[in-house]
């Protein structure tokens, strides 16, 4: 990781977890982000943390060390006092001052105890600008930025863990379209962080892969006797939310009936593997109101057509009749010999009968 994108993973880090004045984020940076080292009990261990002002004067910054411990489910570190565990066993110069403009590498020192139980050890090492109170031994805090610390003491570590539930964020199973956030909860029982890696395999009713998410998009670990919930995005975000619109996405985002959506993770240095799954239904109702709209105008216009054909047919055949009836009339009149010619036939024949016979020779034609 480059010294530059680490100092800002550091300083986005701080904002959210202590709430750095953005101010002070721009006077001090501060890398790498974080440090990871595996190592045995009784050993020590040096590290170098790379301190830069960037404000326009000169400033003294004091450094302090906290643990930190999982801040319910969310991922979020929280620190507490360092008199104990891996913050007591961490040491730096007490203080520096820097120059405007200058960088300076600070040495640290991290001495792991004889005889400590193997597993995982977090803690933080701050630089800020107000110093430790000595006579209390509680912590000035001020604006302060920081460097994560993730030790591994090495021997028998029980890693025990597992997805312990799984479904959506709004705890539905019945949507009309995409998008729709998955969730898993994965609880880490064992004694070292856990980093869950994998995928969220989505299946049709056909048991077809639809879509293959990532399980851990942040990468983010879940210390030891927590739990943490991931969140994984199906599907992309509507920019706009008429009926129409989600009409149209629902076409191009098919979606009906079932779907299994199942979660395949590792963990571990033993690579231990987990799975969970659960179903969700789609009905995608915009969509299949519009086809029904359509449906019923096509119908409509259809029965009509059918209606005006069946009058034409019924007008035709009454004419047939008519003809057949003046035909019957005018051999009657004329006795046993046939009509010479149409002519004749015409004479014979009442003008507004005659009429009717042509207008209907014209509508076959």
């Amino acid at each position: 990781m480059t010294a530059s994108r680490s100092k800002l993973l550091i300083t986005i880090l701080l904002f959210i977890v202590i709430g750095i004045l953005p101010e002070y984020a721009k006077a001090l940076t501060i890398s790498p982000a974080r440090f990871e080292i595996e190592t045995d009990p009784g050993t020590q261990v040096k590290g170098e943390i790379i301190l830069t002002n960037e404000q326009s004067e000169v400033k003294t910054f004091y450094s302090s060390f906290e643990n930190f411990e999982a801040n319910g489910d969310t991922g979020t570190p929280n620190f507490v006092p360092g008199d104990s565990g891996l913050a007591s066993w961490i040491s730096s110069e007490p203080s520096v001052t820097l120059n405007p403009g200058e960088e300076k590498t600070i040495l640290f020192t991290i001495n792991v105890p004889a005889g400590v139980p193997p597993g995982g050890y977090f803690a933080a090492v701050f630089w800020g600008t107000s110093p430790v109170q000595s006579s209390s031994g509680d912590i000035s805090v001020g604006a302060r930025i920081g460097m994560l610390v993730l030790l591994r003491v090495s021997g028998d570590v029980i890693e025990d863990g597992g997805i312990s539930e799984m479904g959506t964020e709004s705890g539905e199973v019945l949507f009309s379209s995409l998008p729709i956030n998955l969730t898993y909860t994965f609880n880490n029982a064992g004694g070292d962080r856990l980093n869950p890696k994998g995928t969220i395999d989505i299946r049709n009713i056909l048991g077809m892969k639809v879509e293959s998410l990532n399980a851990n998009v942040s990468d983010g670990n879940v210390l030891p006797q927590s739990s943490r919930k991931y969140k994984i995005v199906w599907g992309n975000p509507l920019d706009k939310k008429g009926f129409l619109q989600k009409a149209f996405y629902q076409v191009k985002h098919f979606a009906f009936g079932p779907y299994k959506v199942t979660a395949n993770v590792t963990y571990g240095v033993k690579n231990i593997t987990d799975k969970e799954s659960f179903t969700i239904w789609f009905l995608p109702w915009q969509l299949l109101s519009l086809v029904l709209l359509l449906f019923l105008i096509s119908w409509i216009i259809f029965v009509r057509i059918v209606k005006a054909r069946r009058k034409l047919i019924r007008r035709q055949r009454e004419l047939e009749a008519k003809i057949l009836q003046l035909e019957r009339m005018a051999k009657k009149q004329s006795g046993s010999s046939n009509l010479s010619s149409e002519s004749d036939f015409d004479k014979k024949l009442p003008t507004k009968k005659l009429s009717e016979i042509r207008n209907f020779h014209k509508i076959k034609k």
